[in-house]
């Protein structure tokens, strides 16, 4: 789906989609307050789940490297198609292994954008072709679920919203389609579950390696909050040290050590050197 969504496009074909798609993900709920109560369930969640798994592995310890995935790919799910899972689901665990796959050879072969002709070396390179098709397939399932099932001009979801964006632009010239769609819910899973989880996968590293610091923050939490209820957004200006610590842990880990590719889009002269389109 390179060539579509928002990540892989430019132009006027990336304002209008870029546009539309954070328009109404706030209308959703992304990124206000209106979300802090699903996230919360979620973490209630994963509390309980760490502590299971916990008990369970004993001294060995716990795996980490799925622990935060699962519930930051469910918010997101629920936004963009309007269905949320228990964390234990067998079909959310099956999209996130794929996901996670999907975005590890997508950073592996970031190297395939300056050098293309890599890609008859790299024997994992119809693996990633396959498994981008998969996920493809998984999205254009649900895809079709919703075009069952929706009613127009009610949208329940993300995915609802654009399919009455499409059905309303008939006719017109415009971006909007069925493979747009299919590339941004791509592009927005793949981005923000993988990026989001490892910044949380970071965080607990750090803190392990860093007891005195999170004994700090746990000091600031109990006096502050207190331990008879949850912490919330209206908290954040009463913990100055937690919120250092978070800033830290952003500034500090390395998510995306191979960033997606750029070009000029016109010739530009900077600091003697010409850019050329």
């Amino acid at each position: 789906m390179f060539g579509k969504g928002v990540i892989f496009t430019d132009g006027e074909e990336w304002k209008e989609q870029r546009r539309f798609a954070l328009r109404n993900l706030r209308d959703l709920g992304f990124g206000k307050r209106s979300m802090e109560s699903m996230i919360r369930e979620e973490a209630l969640e994963l509390v309980t789940r760490l502590t299971e798994m916990g008990k369970k592995a004993g001294t060995e310890g716990v795996d980490m490297e799925r622990v935060f995935t699962i519930p930051v790919l469910n918010s997101l799910w629920s936004i963009m198609t309007g269905q949320s899972y228990s964390q234990e689901d067998e079909k959310l665990k099956k999209f996130t292994d794929l996901l996670m796959t999907v975005s590890r050879l997508m950073t592996s072969s970031a190297m395939l954008d300056s050098y293309p002709w890599l890609r008859f070396f790299y024997p994992w390179f119809k693996k990633y072709d396959a498994l981008r098709t998969e996920l493809r397939n998984f999205f254009m399932e649900t895809v079709e679920d919703h075009k069952k099932t929706k009613t127009d001009g009610e949208p329940r979801d993300f995915i609802d919203t654009y399919l009455d964006e499409m059905k309303r632009r008939e006719g017109d010239e415009s971006y909007f389609s069925e493979v747009q769609l299919l590339a941004i819910c791509d592009d927005l899973f793949t981005a923000g579950t993988e990026t989001t989880s490892y910044t949380l996968a970071f965080g607990v590293i750090f803190l392990l390696h860093h007891p005195d610091v999170q004994a700090k923050m746990h000091e600031e939490l109990d006096r502050v909050i207190g331990k008879d209820r949850f912490p919330t957004l209206d908290d954040k200006p009463n913990l100055p040290y937690v919120n250092a610590v978070l800033l830290e842990i952003l500034r500090y880990c390395n998510v995306v050590p191979m960033t997606v590719p750029h070009r000029c889009l016109k010739s530009t002269e900077f600091r003697g050197y010409t850019i050329t389109e």
